[in-house]
């Protein structure tokens, strides 16, 4: 896989020829893979209202094609020429001073054109926000100790009244928003709780946590109702979760069940959770029974998971991505390794996969990793197909989300990126 790392400030660069700021001006690029890179500058000018760019570098041409779109072509290369798609993001920020740990972000049921917004950061702080279509964000509340250490994830209710967060402090909290009232806090796990599924409008939750545990709660009553763990290892730590709809229904000697009564829009639901053993787990979230496992193909934990038709796509702290089919327990379909390159200085070669988001529409699927990339790569195959820049690539991506037809992302050094 080839690596590109570009200019952070480009954006600014070519804003300033665009608008005559200046007559011309450069930028860098880094083009290379694990072992090795070329870094070239590219002069940017315009003429006749048409953006030219040069290279100093023969062997390596930068192209605009379309908004935000552009492309590397490295010429000389044993396959002859080698295209490169990029695309520049289209706005960034810094909402908060400290690393964003999580966020989430929602259209507002109140409000046309208004998304909001709500982050937390590595100290346990919680701001909620909105954004306009402008992309203007305007802050609406702070909690400065919502948590008492980092905030693991942060997720609306989807009222966009209510939103839950975990944290480093082994609690699930529920806020109201953008109010701020905590009406429940839920504990019992004995490790750090690392996500959060809400079932259907929200009565009842799940958790998770390194102690091995998933937890299904009623949140009316802040009553833990049962306990998922692997018969095989009852301490593997849990390290995220996901819920699949399906269109199965129970059969009537499970809706006998005792926690059924208290269990709401469970039917047909799915829980896949991935370990610190690499094992993906599968459980009936209705009648409380597993599924079947993916196995761990070398011990390394799950990172990243999502669901998405009929694949689940994983990434692992050994920098590994794999897709796996529900229908087959037995192997991936394909998997990818997206091992550190020299381009951002880097002394690791392995890295933790941080986030997976798979994009409707472009069959394709964002990954960030540790070495502050961030890629998209072919669903189907995971194959690279195009590489993210224009933000200062020394800043971790840990989560991306999305917001009716918006992509957003946000990690260290409080970036806050539409992309």
């Amino acid at each position: 896989m080839v690596y590109v790392v570009v200019q952070s400030d480009f954006d600014a660069v070519v804003r300033d020829v665009v608008t005559e700021s200046v007559e011309r001006d450069s930028f860098w690029v880094k083009v290379g893979s694990t072992k090795s890179y070329k870094k070239a500058i590219i002069a940017v000018q315009k003429d006749s209202g048409k953006l030219i760019f040069t290279s100093q570098d023969a062997d390596i041409e930068f192209k605009k094609l379309l908004k935000n779109r552009y492309q590397i072509v490295l010429k000389n290369t044993p396959d002859k020429e080698k295209i490169i798609d990029l695309r520049c993001v289209s706005y960034h920020s810094k909402p908060m001073q400290r690393e964003i740990t999580s966020f989430d972000i929602i259209p507002s049921s109140e409000k046309d054109n208004v998304t909001l917004l709500a982050l937390g950061d590595v100290e346990g702080k919680l701001k909620f926000a909105e954004i306009n279509s402008q992309t203007e964000i305007s802050d609406l509340n702070v909690i400065e100790e919502a948590h008492f250490a980092d905030i693991t994830k942060v997720k609306f209710f989807p009222s966009a009244k209510v939103l839950i967060t975990v944290g480093l402090d082994y609690s699930a909290k529920i806020w109201s928003f953008p109010g701020g009232e905590n009406p429940r806090t839920l504990r019992k796990q004995k490790g750090r709780i690392t996500d959060v599924c809400i079932v259907g409008k929200g009565r009842n939750i799940l958790t998770s946590s390194l102690d091995g545990s998933i937890i299904i709660w009623e949140c009316g009553t802040s009553k833990d109702l049962y306990e998922f763990r692997r018969i095989k290892s009852l301490h593997d730590g849990v390290t995220v979760i996901k819920l699949r709809e399906t269109d199965s229904k129970p059969h009537e000697d499970e809706t006998e069940n005792h926690i059924n009564s208290h269990l709401f829009e469970a039917e047909g639901k799915i829980c896949y959770s991935g370990h610190k053993s690499g094992t993906i787990a599968v459980w009936d979230l209705y009648s409380q029974t597993t599924l079947g496992e993916y196995s761990s193909l070398d011990g390394s934990p799950v990172s990243a998971l999502i669901l998405e038709d009929e694949y689940i796509y994983a990434g692992y702290e050994n920098s590994f991505v794999r897709c796996w089919s529900y229908n087959d327990f037995s192997a991936p379909v394909w998997e990818r390794q997206m091992l550190n390159s020299q381009l951002t200085g880097s002394e690791n070669i392995e890295t933790i996969v941080n986030d997976i988001f798979y994009l409707n529409g472009e069959d394709k699927l964002l990954v960030s990793w540790s070495d502050s990339q961030l890629v998209a790569l072919n669903a189907k195959n995971g194959e690279g197909s195009e590489t993210y820049f224009g933000f200062d690539t020394s800043l971790r991506i840990n989560e991306i989300k999305k917001s009716g037809s918006e992509v957003y992302a946000a990690g260290k050094g409080g970036l806050f990126l539409k992309l």
